[in-house]
């Protein structure tokens, strides 16, 4: 296992992240609570974004403003997501061949 350093921007984490990656997160009071699983390059939303598969609840919506119900689904990694603004760390499981 390796850990993966966050990218500094969110550009930089289709470019820094492998499908795969577990990106920890946290919650509102900065405490670690949460992991998925980062899609990357086999998989971006119909309106660009990257995908992540997550199992949270309810109130996130797809790209057609269609809600996401609770349960394990592929959600859009956006810029003003949790998941991006609330990102803890990286782990690497599968290595990158290098």
């Amino acid at each position: 296992v390796k850990r993966v350093e966050l990218p500094k921007e969110y550009a930089d984490y289709e470019k820094e992240l492998l499908t795969g990656d577990l990106l920890f997160v946290n919650n509102s009071s900065g405490t670690l609570s949460h992991v998925v699983l980062w899609v990357g390059k086999i998989g971006v939303s119909p309106d660009g974004e990257p995908l992540i598969l997550d199992s949270t609840g309810s109130g996130n919506y797809d790209a057609n403003r269609v809600e996401i119900p609770d349960g394990i689904y592929l959600r859009s990694f956006k810029p003003n997501s949790w998941y991006f603004k609330q990102a803890s760390h990286v782990l690497r499981v599968i290595p990158d061949g290098k």
